[in-house]
């Protein structure tokens, strides 16, 4: 008998099942690459519905609101209600503007 040799046949059926394979795993990795894009889109879609409704709802919330959709957010709006809050160190801005948002009822706890 002579030494045993892969013929071109076999090795034309190792390619083909290589191949294969190969194409199964891209279809199976382009599969799940669909689904995640779908979940991620129902998942923000849940997000803007689950925050949009609550925050509305209350009328602090929608002050708040208000504030914050003024150019710059609210600390920027804190600081364009008096010029001179600019001129305060860093320390003393954040304490003004921690009883700034208490008189406005913007804080969580409202004691």
């Amino acid at each position: 008998m002579p030494a045993t040799e892969p013929g071109i046949s076999t090795v034309v059926i190792l390619l083909a099942a290589i191949t294969g394979l190969l194409f199964f795993l891209l279809l199976t990795a382009l599969g799940i690459k669909g689904r995640l894009a779908r979940l991620e889109r129902s998942l923000a879609s849940r997000r803007e519905d689950f925050t949009s409704p609550s925050v509305e709802s209350t009328p602090v919330h929608s002050a708040a609101a208000e504030i914050e959709v003024t150019s710059g957010g609210v600390f920027e709006t804190f600081l364009n209600e008096d010029a001179s809050r600019r001129n305060l160190s860093k320390k003393e801005q954040a304490a003004a503007y921690r009883k700034w948002r208490q008189e406005k009822g913007m804080n969580w706890s409202n004691s």
